[in-house]
């Protein structure tokens, strides 16, 4: 009991600054969203508890994803190509935020057990720098603010070019999160480790550079259409 205890917390408190990241990074609206936020925090806690009792613990990552992005495609009525862009972008910040602190960590210790003291460390220092970063964008007004939340009039037209290569990278995050998780679960050495944050540092470029482009795209065609009317 005291083993189910800990981890909700310590998970629950990891995933609310996730989803905290999140919003703040694509500036989705707080008000009246904390319900839907705790209700997909308690979903997340409980799908990982689950698969780690059944020793699944290398698909958690994937999992988790998937029940993110169908949390932010039905929960907050984003458009599924926008909630694809805000889980992986995300979740693959948190991955990088995590991994840059087990690198640091492996460095003075061995490799922790999952559920160890250590791990729980790391765990509350990613959150807290994670809720750090989400609070710098909120305050200084940074992020992407081309994602709408409860849909919009505008068609995606995902032949176009910058659509293109962010359905590309997405397909690309996805797999690397897969596979890398599973190559430090396997291996868990500092290499595996800093190989993970290496090979997530150009994949999370790629998504927030090709979300500054769809920013100014966005703006062009507003200052495009009050220039016609």
């Amino acid at each position: 009991m005291s083993y189910y205890l800990k981890f909700t917390i310590i998970s629950f408190i990891e995933n609310m600054a996730v989803m905290l990241l999140m919003m703040s990074l694509f500036k989705l609206n707080y008000r009246g969203q904390f319900p839907k936020v705790i209700l997909i925090c308690i979903m997340l806690v409980q799908l990982s508890f689950v698969l780690r009792g059944y020793g699944w613990t290398v698909i958690v990552p994937l999992a988790s994803a998937i029940l993110l992005l169908l949390s932010m495609w039905l929960l907050f009525s984003l458009r599924f190509f926008h909630a694809a862009i805000v889980t992986v972008s995300t979740t693959l910040a948190f991955g990088l935020i995590q991994g840059f602190i087990l690198v640091i960590t492996l460095i003075y210790v061995e490799m922790p057990e999952i559920m160890s003291m250590t791990m729980d460390i790391v765990a509350l220092l990613s959150a807290s720098v994670m809720a750090y970063i989400a609070y710098l964008l909120r305050k200084r007004n940074w992020g992407f603010s081309f994602v709408a939340e409860g849909g919009d009039n505008h068609e995606i037209d995902y032949g176009e070019s910058n659509n293109k290569k962010i359905l590309l990278v997405l397909a690309v995050a996805i797999t690397n999160i897969l596979i890398l998780y599973a190559l430090t679960i396997i291996y868990g050495t500092l290499e595996s480790f800093l190989a993970v944050v290496l090979l997530m540092l150009p994949t999370l470029g790629a998504l927030v550079y090709l979300s500054f482009v769809k920013e100014v795209d966005k703006y062009t065609r507003g200052k495009s259409t009050e220039s016609r009317n």
